[in-house]
Formats: C-alpha cells, structure tokens, sequence
C-alpha cells in the first residue's frame, strides 16, 4: 500500500498508482493515475487508499476478461478521476463519499453492470474510520434504520433549548459509532456493550478536540494506549443516559420492538466524586482569596483585567445560576423590579441567550453583589453604550454561548490556586447552602431553576404569573453566606489594581 500512497508538500495525502506497460493500449496516454484522499491522517488515506485500488483491480480484470473473450479492445483513454468528500453529519459522524467520474462512452464500453459494481466498491469505502470497528459478517439482517441515519433524524427532530445538548448527543453518537461502526439498532449486543463501557472509563478527556492527538483513532486503540487523566465517571454515566434515551426515542418510532442493550447498565457514584459536587470551604476560600479578590500584587503575567474575571464566579456563589446564563446578561435583564429589588432575570428572550430546560427565572441579587458594586458597573456599561453585562465576552458557535474563554480562564484560575471543582460547582453549592438553611424545597426550585412534574409550574415561567414575591426569594438568597465576605475587595479597587483594559 505505501507505494501507493504519497504525500504533498502541503502534508496532504494522495493516491497515485502507476498504470501496468500491458494495459497502455487502454489507457492511451495517461500513465498514472492520481486522486487527491483530502486528508493529512495516514491512518484514513490507508483506508481511502484501499478503495481505490479495490476498483482498479475490479476493472484491471475486466479488461483481462473482455481480451480473454476476444470482445472488442475497448478503445478507452479512461481518463477517470476518483474524488472523496467529506461530510460531518448531525449525529458528529463523518461519511465519506468516494465519486468516479467516467465518460458515457467509456461506461458503455465497460458495461452497465460493471460500473455499478465499480461505483458499489467504493460506497463500501464510506465511513472509513469506522471499518475497524465494523463487522456485518455474522449479524442478522433487519428492516431497521442504520445508526447514523436515525442519530441524525433524532437530533434533528429535537429542538433543544440549548446548543450544547446537541453537541453532547453528538459526541455520544460518534463514540458509538467509533465502537459498533454503523449498524443497525438491534445488531448492537448487550454482550457487548459492557466492554463498550469499560473503554468509556479509559478515555482521555475531550478525545476529538482541537489539540487531541487522538482524532479519528478507534477508541478500542485509544484506551489502549492512553496513560493520562481519563473522562470523568459522571461523564460516562451522561453517555449512558443519553444512549437509552436515544433508544427509547427508536421504539416509540418504529414498527419493529426496539430495545436498548445498554438498559439495566448502571454505574454508581463514587464517594470522591459525590464530595466534589459542592465545593468544599477551603476551595472557596482560595478562589475569593486570589489576586483577583485580595490585595496581593497583581501577577504580570495576568495582563488583563476584564470585568466578567471579578464578577462571574461572584454571580455563581451567590445565584446558583449555570455558566452560560450569566455569561449571556444583557443590562435590560439586571434591573429594579416593582419591589424596588435589583433582580437577575435569566431568559432566552434573544436568539443568542438559552437556559436549560426553558426555565426562565428572576433572582434577586445577593446583598454581597450591591456591596461589592454590582449597580455602579451597570451604570458605567450605559453611560458607554454598551448593551450585554459582559460585553468583552463573544459568542461561540460550539454549544458554550458566551461562556468558552471565561470558562477556561476560571477552571485554569481555581485549580492554579489549589481549589478543587469548576464553575458548576457553585451551583451544588448554593443548592446545598439552601436545603441546610431550611429554604423550603419550591423556592430553591424558583431560584435554580429545576423544575418539578410533580407541582402545576414551581419556576417563574413568564406569563404564569409569579409564585413567590422578590422579596421571599431575597430573604432566602442571604441566607448564602461565606468566609471570604469581610475580605472581599469591591469592584472599584479590583479595577484600580488590575491593569487598563479598554472595553
């Protein structure tokens, strides 16, 4: 194969074969041919590779055979050209599609019949990182729908409120995918899907992100050879959900019983992880301690000083609300409300804003965000025009909203400084701070946000009218309390000592 396949100066692979001396009368000048793989990974071109030689030789021996039945030479210059696409699909898979490009005279010449099979021969090509993984030999034939084909319709035919759903059922379908390859719902064994989940636990975080050297590498390789930090177990217990999910979406469509194999696969919690959902005081108290809520010398470093880098884990410690939804504020969503109460509103009332599970909510800010300046900022962001809280924070297409370079910057922030957790963890931690203060069950839900099917509606859902006044929501957000409170600097001094930056 590796005379085969050649690489250009860009690092772009291609296939190139030299056209046998007894075959020239065929081909008339042409005396290779060459077609472009479109892809720099040597482990794909090898497959790619291997397509492009199964035709040639299906069509090498056709022309012996017509010569050994003394049929007419054809008189080809068959100048054909072999070209591959690549197309990313909803479910996060990749079909690759291989085209021959072939005059009608040369089809005619060949046979209608053979250029099928030539054609087929490469559409046993598509998917190529998948081959590995893909046995059909011994599986039953069924009248289902192949994986990909119904993981795209399932992400299509669900509007989720959120983008970053969309992308997590993704890279579940493409592990899937990875491992089965692309069979058909009921040819998946239950057999099987422990090993599927035991590879799970051995993967590294983040396996086809921009910086992974492990893209389009089967994930029984992966696991393999991995050493580092694998993904978390909340993280695979998420894949499991969402794969029986999926499944029950198939049933509830289909005229064939569809059961998921993955059903009755549970994976318990450990003790560590369980601890890790609230922060633990010492965590906390290094996070609001650091250069950027202290007075110790600012680093340099640290060259920036945004505002959203003072205020974002102080809305979460003292709001419980999700990453994303504080990120994407608007100054028209923080106001007085009729109680005279400066009040969160987290909606997704603009094309750019989303809240998870549709629960829009009003959450009356913490006493500790007015002291520390909250309202002073607001007016300074009006005075200069502006219209987002944030404004120095841009939106991404990828599923985070405006919460990706903040995100990074507070996980890089809290583990340099010994804390252990991420920005959701301040979510656990209010919750936890308001079940032990005895905030009663429906006005925790009015201000986190969950929602309980149980009740007619416990969120203040807009145009049902509000449930709970400003001011019984207030009373229990102070009962939010921290350590760090009386060390606290205001944003004032945080904007005195941070270096100048422009918004």
């Amino acid at each position: 194969m590796a005379n085969y396949l050649w690489k250009n100066r860009h690092g772009q692979y291609y296939f190139r074969v030299r056209i046998p001396v007894r075959y020239s009368a065929e081909f008339g000048d042409l005396k290779e041919l060459r077609s472009p793989l479109k892809t720099s990974d040597k482990v794909i071109a090898k497959r790619f590779a291997r397509g492009h030689m199964f035709a040639l030789d299906k069509l090498l021996s056709e022309l012996d055979e017509m010569r050994r039945r003394k049929s007419k030479q054809p008189s080809l210059s068959l100048n054909y050209e072999l070209t591959t696409e690549t197309e990313e699909l909803p479910s996060g898979a990749v079909r690759t599609s291989t085209k021959l490009s072939i005059s009608p005279e040369e089809s005619k010449e060949l046979g209608i019949d053979f250029v099928k099979q030539l054609v087929a021969s490469f559409h046993a090509s598509e998917n190529p990182q998948h081959i590995d993984n893909l046995s059909t030999k011994n599986l039953p034939a069924t009248n289902s729908e192949s994986l990909i084909a119904l993981s795209d319709k399932y992400i299509a035919c669900n509007n989720w409120r959120t983008p970053i759903t969309a992308k997590q059922y993704k890279g579940t379908f493409s592990l899937l995918l990875n491992y089965f390859g692309n069979r058909k719902l009921n040819q998946i064994k239950k057999s099987e899907t422990s090993d599927f989940v035991e590879i799970l636990k051995k993967l590294p975080r983040n396996l086809n992100g921009a910086k992974s050297t492990f893209q389009n590498t089967p994930i029984r390789q992966v696991a393999a050879e991995y050493t580092g930090q694998t993904i978390a177990p909340k993280t695979v217990r998420d894949h499991v959900v969402r794969i029986n999910a999926f499944y029950r979406w198939a049933a509830n469509n289909s005229d064939e019983p569809i059961e998921s194999p993955f059903k009755g696969i549970k994976l318990k919690r450990n003790l560590a992880e369980s601890a890790r959902e609230a922060f633990d005081p010492e965590s906390i108290h290094k996070i609001f301690t650091c250069y950027l809520y202290g007075k110790n010398e600012w680093p340099k470093r640290k060259s920036k000083g945004e505002p959203s880098k003072y205020w974002i884990s102080l809305i979460l410690a003292y709001t419980g609300c999700r990453l994303n939804e504080a990120c994407q504020l608007y100054l028209d969503d923080v106001y007085l409300d009729s109680e005279n109460i400066l009040t969160f509103d987290f909606n997704s009332k603009r094309s750019d804003q989303s809240i998870k599970s549709g629960i829009w909510r009003k959450v009356p800010a913490h006493p500790i965000l007015k002291k520390s300046g909250l309202e002073g900022y607001i007016e300074s962001l009006r005075s200069e025009g502006h219209s987002r809280l944030f404004p120095e924070l841009t939106f991404s297409q990828n599923g985070e909203g405006y919460a990706r370079a903040i995100g990074e910057f507070c996980r890089e922030l809290y583990k340099s400084v010994g804390a252990i957790g991420t920005p959701h963890n301040f979510r656990h931690t209010v919750v936890k701070q308001l079940r032990h203060s005895g905030v009663p069950r429906e006005i925790l839900r009015s201000i986190v946000g969950h929602y309980d099917n149980t009740t007619l509606d416990t969120t203040d859902r807009y145009g049902g009218g509000e449930l709970y006044t400003s001011k019984q929501k207030l009373d229990a957000i102070k009962k939010i309390s921290y350590e760090f409170e009386d060390t606290l600097t205001t944003f004032e001094q945080f904007r005195k000592r941070a270096p100048k930056r422009k918004l």
